[in-house]
């Protein structure tokens, strides 16, 4: 799936809903620019409290790292399956 992106000034941005393919996956994730004009990953899970009341977990991320964090994970993955 393509990126969505949307032109914004530093500091707001859009967050989308994630298409998820496991369980521990966020339920939205977006890059925008934060407002010292870096490029941040933005992710959020929905969750629930013991008594059931919904609550948001909200990740800011330098975009790069997290990236590079996806690629040790894909590598470990694949060389744990060979």
């Amino acid at each position: 799936m393509a990126k969505k992106t949307n032109k914004v000034d530093k500091g707001i941005g859009f967050i989308w809903s994630n298409d998820k393919t496991a369980d521990n996956q966020p339920d939205f994730k977006q890059e925008m620019i934060n407002l010292d004009g870096k490029k941040v990953e933005a992710t959020i899970w929905i969750k629930k409290t013991a008594n059931g009341k919904p609550y948001a977990l909200l990740k800011l991320q330098d975009a790069v790292e997290a990236e590079h964090e996806r690629h040790e994970y894909r590598m470990a993955k694949l060389q744990g399956a060979a």
